[in-house]
């Protein structure tokens, strides 16, 4: 049941961002190329943290991973909220970066951990895993959209979203 949850959470955090990205283009006045060259710092961050994400599962576990990937998505909102609050660029592309990492940090256990309980039950239950991120997209994508339709500020919002994040990664949350 907790994977379901990080499967979720996952899609919350990855749609909440994309729905709010017109408002933080505006914000920064950015056009659609400045926007496009900040955005690949997300990818970056992924690529490289793919890469050491099976060695970091195989040396600390799962749950490890998950609670770091919970506590970057935490501080990568921080850090989305504040860039267009403050018209930082900089603090834009970091934040994205940090995205990128938790996205794929969290994106690899998760995924050997469900492929795991496939083997054990016998049976294909992939997709209900990966329809948890669905659900967790949609719901991320409707609270996003509510926000920027509401005119809440990207900073309220991520602030709260970050936090959902770094509740979910503390300890009594597991």
């Amino acid at each position: 049941m907790a994977l379901l949850g990080v499967f979720a959470l996952n899609g919350v955090m990855m749609s909440s961002w994309l729905a709010r990205i017109p408002s933080v283009r505006d914000a920064l006045d950015l056009t659609a190329a400045d926007l496009g060259v900040v955005l690949l710092a997300g990818a970056v961050g992924a690529l490289a943290t793919v890469t050491a994400a099976g060695p970091f599962v195989t040396r600390f576990g799962g749950r490890v991973a998950f609670a770091v990937s919970a506590a970057l998505f935490g501080g990568a909102f921080l850090l989305l909220g504040l860039g267009p609050a403050t018209g930082s660029v900089g603090l834009l592309a970091a934040g994205i970066f940090l995205n990128g990492m938790a996205f794929a940090l969290g994106n690899v256990p998760m995924n050997v951990e469900s492929a795991g309980i496939e083997r054990r039950v016998g049976r294909t239950i992939l997709p209900q895993f990966h329809a948890a991120f669905s659900v967790g997209a949609v719901l991320g994508s409707l609270v996003g959209a509510a926000c920027a339709h509401g005119e809440v500020p990207v900073l309220v919002q991520f602030g709260v979203t970050g936090a959902v994040a770094w509740r979910c990664a503390s300890p009594r949350s597991r």
